[in-house]
């Protein structure tokens, strides 16, 4: 009879610790749904803004410049957010913390999609800077602080890197929703800076830092006003969207999205090639056109008398 109420009471203890665990995960896929909206919520009202800054170009040829540099930074933002996506897919269709250790690090070291993460995120960041450093630092500052990927101390006080503290042995959900984070980061940054263009006040909030460590991240995701912040994040977005004229929100001819290739954690297949000049696609960056010819980002550079990574839609690299 004590044997069957000990196993009783263990089955009783593993049943309620696995409720408590699906009803954990079940919390953060929530607030990941939630960020979600909200990155959605935020890309309307992009969009609405680029379409006013649009409208006010047409009708001022002075204003043809700030049409130039809005879709600029949309076409910044978009490469990185458009990547992320890529990984976020990729990691829910596998869904285990295995898969995301094993995209992101091998061993000690870091992976080449790691690298190319890491890069992806400083490209960011220098092309914002190369672009508005002179019209707007306090953008740029932004930027620089919501992205930094300083070395940091873990809550031991050992110095790691950024990738490492923020995604390695980490539930696959916590990933998402530190990308979707960084992905929220993209947005309003391109929404604070449209928002300037056209004189627009904002009361949105732009995040601090980024470079925390993510269980005091995913705390505050999962706290008791996490719901309510996205709640009246959504009311701001929808009061703050300028009315012009009765124009209809839709994508900008000039911003088709590209559709990418899934993140694979194995290599990709890289081509020979005889080519004596590359022009740059939507999506490519110096890390990955070097890959495709085989070559190093510092030789592409070099031929091009490039002084920092940043390139551009269109532009005609020599590869020799």
């Amino acid at each position: 009879m004590n044997i069957k109420i000990f196993v009783t009471f263990f089955v009783l203890l593993f049943v309620l610790s696995c409720g408590k665990k699906d009803s954990t995960l079940s919390s953060f896929a929530l607030n990941n749904k939630k960020i979600e909206d909200s990155n959605e919520n935020l890309s309307i009202k992009n969009n609405s803004f680029l379409e006013a800054i649009y409208i006010q170009a047409d009708k001022n040829d002075d204003l043809i410049e700030r049409k130039a540099m809005a879709n600029q930074i949309h076409a910044i933002g978009a490469d990185l957010y458009n990547y992320i996506e890529d990984l976020k897919i990729a990691i829910k269709r596998k869904n285990t913390t295995e898969y995301v250790n094993e995209l992101f690090f091998n061993g000690d070291d870091i992976t080449k999609e790691g690298n190319e993460f890491l890069m992806y995120i400083d490209n960011y960041k220098q092309s914002m800077s190369t672009v508005l450093e002179n019209q707007n630092p306090i953008i740029v500052g932004m930027v620089n602080t919501n992205f930094d990927l300083s070395v940091i101390e873990d809550r031991r006080g050992i110095k790691t890197n950024w990738l490492t503290l923020n995604f390695r042995d980490l539930s696959p959900i916590i990933s998402i929703i530190k990308l979707s984070t960084m992905q929220s980061d993209i947005r309003r940054i391109e929404t604070q800076y449209f928002a300037e263009l056209l004189g627009v006040k904002l009361n949105i909030p732009i995040r601090k830092t980024a470079n925390n460590n993510i269980k005091e991240e995913t705390d505050k995701l999962i706290g008791e006003n996490s719901n309510k912040d996205l709640d009246e994040e959504k009311d701001l977005v929808d009061k703050e969207t300028p009315k012009v004229d009765k124009v209809i929100v839709k994508e900008p001819k000039s911003l088709v999205k590209v559709k990418k290739e899934p993140i694979k954690i194995t290599p990709k297949t890289i081509v020979n090639s005889t080519k004596k000049t590359h022009t740059v696609k939507p999506g490519e960056n110096l890390y990955r056109i070097s890959l495709k010819y085989k070559m190093t980002a510092e030789k592409i550079k070099k031929l091009n008398r490039m002084k920092n990574n940043n390139i551009v839609v269109g532009q005609v690299l020599k590869l020799e």
